[in-house]
């Protein structure tokens, strides 16, 4: 769906809610209500992701098909190449990482073409979680962790300078593109996220805007 379709999508949506018995909505208004919408439709995919189906943290349920496939679109991996390092920890500036929305994870690869995942730990744990023999960082078992010094850095620690990381590899979820109608077409930004979603952004978008408003309309009509 067109960022012009999705246009006509909500005023027709809106229509049936009572739009034109309100007041006029200028495209600018619509698109901004749109854009709220799909970050909200993407912060619920990831938080339905993360949560545990189970409490007890032991019971794994696979799904057949995963929320993360709701936002395949925005799911990048960037590769950085860690070569020129001769020192640990490694302190990596994130500058070519400013799209990032979520980090999912983080691997090593000490050039013999295998990756091994990172443990992400918060920057107040991380002497902690050294200092205990058992979950202390090491080759196998390399620690990441981040933290903002002017400027959002990267730390890579495993345990040891005799065997210095190569790349590293992070995966993450981007933020999704700012949708935007121009008179211009080739101005116009149409929404990255998978079409069958867009027409619940849009039915969110509305509700949203009567929100905003203080209507108290009937729901959409499907």
């Amino acid at each position: 769906m067109t960022i012009q379709e999705m246009h006509v999508l909500f005023r027709t949506l809106g229509q049936a809610m009572g739009l034109q018995l309100v007041r006029a909505i200028l495209p600018e208004s619509i698109d901004t209500y749109l854009n709220d919408a799909i970050v909200d439709t993407v912060r619920k995919i990831v938080l339905s992701n993360s949560t545990m189906q189970f409490q007890d943290k032991v019971t794994i349920q696979n799904d057949t098909i995963s929320p993360i496939n709701a936002i395949r679109t925005l799911y990048k991996r960037n590769e950085i190449d860690l070569s020129f390092e001769d020192k640990l920890p490694i302190h990596l500036r994130t500058a070519n990482l400013t799209n990032v929305m979520y980090f999912c994870s983080f691997a090593l690869s000490y050039g013999d073409g295998r990756y091994i995942k990172c443990r992400f730990v918060e920057p107040d744990k991380v002497e902690d979680t050294n200092a205990d023999y058992c979950n202390r960082a090491s080759v196998a078992y390399p620690i990441v962790t981040m933290f903002d010094d002017n400027g959002m850095t990267i730390e890579i620690q495993n345990g040891t300078t005799d065997k210095l990381p190569q790349v590293l590899l992070i995966r993450y979820i981007e933020n999704p593109a700012i949708v935007h109608l121009d008179d211009n077409e080739n101005l116009c930004v149409d929404c990255n996220l998978p079409d069958y979603l867009h027409h619940e952004i849009v039915e969110t978008a509305v509700q949203k805007y009567f929100s905003s408003v203080g209507s108290t309309s009937q729901s959409i009509q499907s």
